[in-house]
């Protein structure tokens, strides 16, 4: 899925509908903080995720709560921590990407 009209900028909370803990995250746009990405994605498109699905899934730790994306420009299918969540894209950011 290609996208267009990517912000030049990082991504910020301006950008974004807050997200708690009870939010589903399931079909939305989810915009990843930028000190979450890999060394040679530090770019804004790099921030953007649509979400699948979200589970439990079990860890070596405890069951971790997960959430399945894939990246909308440039990447197969992954799994993110909440926690590296900065919210949700809001609804008209989402329409001048064009995807």
């Amino acid at each position: 899925m290609k996208m267009e009209n990517v912000k030049t900028s990082f991504y910020t909370m301006d950008d974004c509908i807050p997200c708690t803990h009870y939010i589903n995250f399931t079909g939305k746009i989810l915009v990843i903080k930028p000190d979450c990405l890999a060394p040679g994605s530090q770019q804004p498109a790099y921030q953007l995720f649509k979400c699948s699905f979200e589970g439990n899934y079990p860890s070596s730790r405890k069951n971790t709560r997960l959430i399945g994306t894939y990246a909308i420009d440039h990447c197969p299918e992954n799994a993110l921590h909440r926690s590296n969540i900065l919210g949700i894209l809001k609804p008209e950011l989402v329409a001048e990407l064009e995807i």
